[in-house]
């Protein structure tokens, strides 16, 4: 089995939101009465809208980076301040800013394997 890659690359730090959701089941009975229960051993996943802002050298990089992992692929991202999480990007979005300069917009997902 091969070691998972690390996506290396400095993230803009303007724009950058984590989310952080409970994947739980609900039962709702009677009376307004709801019952609630872990689905998983780790109930919550965490996604981050992130960016990068940069030459299309460096933009093309990255993408290659997302393209190589074909939206299957995990890999390792260390966010901000937090340890080192694994995840994976299903899409990313590339904008042409002007000149040589692009911006590329991703979600990352984490992801248990």
């Amino acid at each position: 089995m091969m070691a998972k890659k690390m996506f290396t690359w400095p993230v803009d730090l303007a724009g950058a939101e984590a989310t952080h959701a409970f994947d739980v089941r609900s039962v709702q009975l009677g009376d307004g009465y709801e019952q609630r229960q872990k689905k998983f051993l780790r109930p919550k996943r965490q996604t981050w809208d992130l960016q990068k802002t940069g030459k299309k050298a460096l933009i093309d990089e990255i993408s290659a980076f997302f393209d190589a992992s074909g939206g299957v692929e995990s890999f390792w991202w260390q966010p901000p301040g937090k340890p080192r999480v694994l995840v994976k990007v299903a899409e990313y979005r590339e904008t042409p800013k002007g000149g040589d300069v692009y911006q590329l917009s991703w979600k990352f997902e984490e992801v248990y394997a």
